[in-house]
């Protein structure tokens, strides 16, 4: 036949190890990353995610929680990262101050204002061994309804029609 060669039995056995190595290596079949979500030490970045810029009265929790969404540096969702909150300015708490973010990188607290009118702030925090990152919240205390509202004079008048 023409075009039609033998191969030695060397040959015919670096060909198959090489056929073997190929379907292994088979590129289709590679990852180039995790497709699932990241684990905490890979978390890179803070996304403030709801609960900015809100009006509240003081010394009265935001009517939002205030959210923040931990992501790798590929934007996947990073569960059991550790997210500290904090009062920048303003008074008052975050409950809880500290927690992990969830199955889909969500970690979110209740911000109750001080009782100080006007601008408040706090701070998200990440951290991890590798990277601090964090996010700014703000809101605005408003002096709200009174608390108890009290009789000065003028009870008990009378006059005529």
């Amino acid at each position: 036949m023409i075009g039609r060669r033998t191969l030695s039995p060397a040959t015919a056995t670096a060909c198959m190890v090489l056929a073997l190595v190929a379907a292994a290596c088979n590129p289709d079949s590679a990852t180039t990353g995790p497709t699932h979500g990241a684990g905490k030490d890979f978390a890179a970045n803070l996304r403030l995610v709801s609960g900015d810029q809100q009006i509240g009265s003081v010394a009265a929790p935001l009517s939002l929680p205030i959210v923040v969404k931990v992501v790798d540096a590929g934007g996947v969702p990073v569960q059991g990262a550790s997210v500290a909150f904090s009062v920048r300015a303003g008074g008052g708490s975050i409950n809880p101050a500290a927690n992990v973010s969830d199955v889909n990188g969500v970690v979110s607290s209740t911000w109750t204002l001080g009782t100080t009118l006007g601008a408040n702030k706090a701070v998200a925090l990440l951290t991890n061994n590798f990277v601090l990152d964090s996010a700014t919240f703000t809101a605005t205390a408003s002096p709200g309804g009174p608390a108890v509202i009290s009789i000065v004079g003028g009870n008990l008048q009378s006059s005529q029609a």
